[in-house]
């Protein structure tokens, strides 16, 4: 059995998000639509390299609601040395049906992208797009442990960097005994764990300063889904995508620019 997860005082993840909040200057709208209880499934669209915007949306969620959402990573993070202990010191956890269900019979509130490690690997062109698969776990899961969904929406990351060269590019000029490999198939997901280089800052790693903003869609309740229909399951699924794609639009729409 797990040991109890203790997570950091809220001054303290103020502090550490700091630096974010200077660069970025991030809104929030929607905050009104969580409920008054612990029990939520936040679920979003992921953005290039996935590490602007989420430590924002977690402090606002504690600041402001006294949440500390627990993220679901892909488990490729926690095979990192360093990388893996420090998420988990932040309370997150390998994103398997086992400990998602394992967070939610704690009441725990779960953040979930289900985009996973493909929506971080951008490639050129794809910005806010949401590469979700067939995916519909979380959908189960958030019906079988009778979770409030929040669909939420975060833009201005994808702004903050070119994208020079990406897993398209690499796989048109890598020979393929390397594509057809068991590295290739297995550790890079045929191309899809592959990061795009990019250029941020003045051609530096350091990204450009953009405007994040977030939106909090209205709540959707999974306690009247039978989580042993796949067709219920998946028109839930559907109903939070096309909750998150809207508000995506929206926020495209009226976003502003920060000045360098």
């Amino acid at each position: 059995m797990p040991a109890v997860f203790s997570p950091p005082s809220p001054q303290y993840l103020k502090w550490a998000t700091m630096p974010w909040q200077q660069w970025f200057k991030p809104t929030f709208q929607g905050l009104e639509n969580l409920p008054d209880h612990s029990r939520v499934l936040f679920v979003g669209n992921h953005t290039v390299f996935g590490l602007l915007d989420a430590p924002l949306l977690a402090n606002e969620l504690y600041q402001r609601r006294g949440l500390y959402v627990r993220g679901l990573g892909d488990r490729i993070h926690f095979k990192v040395p360093g990388w893996g202990r420090l998420l988990t010191a932040f309370g997150a956890v390998e994103g398997t049906p086992a400990e998602c269900a394992r967070l939610m019979q704690a009441n725990e509130p779960v953040l979930v992208f289900p985009g996973g490690g493909r929506e971080v690997c951008k490639r050129k062109g794809e910005a806010y797009q949401l590469i979700w698969k067939a995916r519909a776990g979380f959908a189960r899961l958030a019906a079988e442990h009778n979770y409030t969904i929040i669909p939420f929406a975060a833009v201005g990351a994808e702004e903050c960097y070119n994208i020079l060269w990406d897993a398209n590019d690499w796989a048109a000029i890598l020979p393929k005994r390397l594509t057809k490999s068991s590295f290739y198939k297995k550790q890079l997901r045929n191309g899809e764990g592959i990061f795009p280089w990019v250029s941020g800052l003045h051609g530096t790693p350091i990204p450009k300063r953009s405007r994040f903003y977030f939106s909090f869609g209205p709540a959707i309740e999974a306690r009247d889904i039978d989580p042993a229909d796949a067709k219920q399951v998946w028109a839930l699924r559907e109903s939070v995508r096309y909750s998150i794609a809207t508000q995506l639009a929206r926020l495209r729409k009226h976003a502003t620019p920060l000045k360098r």
